[in-house]
């Protein structure tokens, strides 16, 4: 079987790489990766997986929600969507797996697509967490409905999926988002030595492109009063800056280490190593976090929002506590609880079981089943 995964955004390559390596290592498979010509994070791409950096980026520096910034992402973006269209029409692949798209551009190009290929579209946001102009609940509905078939995280998404689009269940599968069960951890100390942090700090990790919604300014207004240090590492969407942020660091006294840029795979290593907590503090979500399974991949608790599938995970694993979303008394008192009992909460917290269930091995088993039944149905019947 010949698959093509489609990444219009390198910011999905955390997701899309371990995927495509473990795709690769079966039998019978043949995988492809389209990507952007400057995706920094392809190192340990297995050699298994062609990888086509074929797709034009964004210009940088363009001031966010500018007429030029604006103007640039979607003629980039419907370059990407024809160049993807006319590769797969000289190519005889049997799936397409789309990671990431415009919404209000791929919306009248899916069906097209689908005369060469049969499409998957993995939802990884069932309602993308910003407002934008490049998608609608309209637009979404189409994608949603023009694809062959839909990949969501969790039960949760896959409910929005029924409830708010109206998708037939049957046309809906859930598969996890993977987590690498072998990881290698760094130990604790020496990644804080290397940040300067004593051992005896309390240290709380924010990681992951920072957006309004992921709930940073109410985090740090959380840690006011809380002896802890705050990472907050990860970068702003293209032509956002951080002077709000920085102003309410300083009102509420609170100690950080700040990295606002892209994080390589290395500092990642040690930023988790050195973390006692994984904050996630969304005020609203609708999908599975990246961020929430790197916890879980390197043994780290977590303080999330009791959003989409994060209660279920927590719960069922034992992997932290919940706060209320949007609620920052709440996050205060989550976070001050789990400082407190972190070492009850490490002992008690079922990582291994966590890692096992949800490897990316046995999302790529999953990934195969979907796609050799998907493509083995007749368009004629869709």
């Amino acid at each position: 079987m010949k698959l093509l995964i489609y990444e219009a955004n390198s910011g999905f390559t955390s997701y899309t790489k371990p995927l495509a390596n473990a795709i690769s290592e079966r039998d019978g498979m043949s995988v492809s990766l389209m990507t952007s010509k400057g995706n920094k994070e392809l190192n340990g791409i297995s050699p298994c997986v062609s990888v086509l950096c074929d797709l034009d980026e964004y210009k940088a520096g363009l001031r966010h929600g500018s007429v030029r910034w604006l103007i640039d992402r979607m003629l980039v973006s419907w370059r990407n969507i024809l160049h993807r269209n006319r590769v797969v029409a000289k190519s005889d692949y049997d799936v397409v797996l789309v990671e990431f798209t415009l919404p209000i551009i791929d919306q009248f190009y899916f069906k097209r697509l689908r005369k060469s290929s049969k499409v998957v579209l993995t939802v990884h946001d069932v309602i993308p967490p910003n407002r934008s102009r490049f998608w609608s609940m309209r637009s979404l509905k189409k994608l949603y409905r023009v694809a062959d078939h839909l990949i969501v995280h969790s039960e949760e998404n896959k409910r929005e999926l029924i409830d708010r689009f109206q998708i037939a269940q049957d046309k809906i599968s859930i598969i996890h988002h993977g987590v690498h069960a072998n990881k290698a951890l760094c130990d604790k100390s020496e990644c804080r030595q290397r940040l300067n942090i004593s051992e005896q700090e309390n240290v709380v990790l924010f990681y992951g492109s920072i957006r309004p919604q992921k709930g940073l300014d109410n985090l740090i207004r959380a840690l006011d009063g809380v002896d802890a240090t705050l990472i907050i590492a990860g970068a702003l969407p293209h032509g956002e800056d951080f002077t709000s942020y920085e102003q309410l660091i300083a009102k509420h006294g609170v100690k950080t280490l700040r990295m606002i840029e892209y994080v390589s795979d290395e500092m990642t290593d040690v930023l988790y190593g050195a973390a006692d907590i994984v904050a996630l503090p969304y005020k609203y979500f609708f999908s599975q976090s990246g961020v929430f399974m790197q916890a879980i991949q390197y043994h780290r608790l977590i303080a999330a929002s009791d959003v989409s599938s994060f209660s279920s995970y927590v719960h069922r694993y034992e992997l932290g506590l919940l706060c209320q979303p949007d609620d920052i008394r709440s996050l205060h008192a989550t976070i001050n609880e789990m400082a407190q009992n972190k070492e009850l909460l490490y002992k008690n917290a079922k990582f291994e079981i966590a890692l096992n269930d949800n490897s990316w091995e046995a999302s790529a088993d999953k990934h195969i089943s979907l796609m050799r039944a998907i493509s083995s149905m007749d368009h004629a019947k869709q």
